[in-house]
């Protein structure tokens, strides 16, 4: 039988601010595949997340959609980059509150692929997202992205400094 290929294409996000096991500031993300071919993770937003008083910013929740895409894709051992991307925003989300979040493949035509996110706070769909994903870029853009890891060192030291002074908590 054939291993999953998801362990390996992780390693291309170690520092990424949503899943990343290595990013000291992230929202490490836990997705796991459902029997229908989709992903899904929980996720609970704290107060540095907000955008009005106790709503989740409108762009921490499209990063969690576009995330919740790039993992379906990953379960389905394909690593791609976010190409388009269409956000509903259908009722403000709470902070401090148990979030769901879902992806599932609607088409592909490599080296395209069409996607719907959503999240969800009980039975209640907040906001879902349409994109598309492509291939194609991948390859071109690697290694550059290799270059944006060096800051990191810094970035994990001021977040040990906040830590210290009692001005920093995970977001988990």
């Amino acid at each position: 039988m054939r291993s999953s290929p998801y362990p390996n294409l992780l390693k291309t996000h170690t520092y990424c601010l949503l899943c990343g096991s290595q990013n000291p500031m992230g929202f490490r993300l836990n997705f796991s595949a459902d029997a229908q071919g989709g992903v899904s993770a929980s996720f609970s937003g704290q107060w540095l997340l907000q955008g009005y008083n106790g709503v989740l910013h409108g762009g921490v929740v499209s990063s969690l959609l576009d995330a919740a895409m790039t993992h379906c894709l990953f379960y389905r051992g394909i690593e791609a980059v976010t190409a388009e991307l269409l956000v509903r925003y259908l009722r403000p989300v709470p902070l401090d509150t148990q979030l769901e979040l879902s992806a599932r493949l609607l088409s592909e035509h490599p080296p395209l692929y069409r996607l719907r996110a959503e999240l969800k706070q009980g039975r209640q769909t907040m906001a879902y997202m349409l994109g598309r994903s492509s291939c194609d870029e991948i390859r071109t853009k690697r290694r550059p992205l290799k270059g944006l890891l060096k800051g990191m060192h810094s970035m994990r030291q001021t977040t040990e400094s906040l830590k210290r002074q009692g001005r920093f908590s995970s977001w988990r």
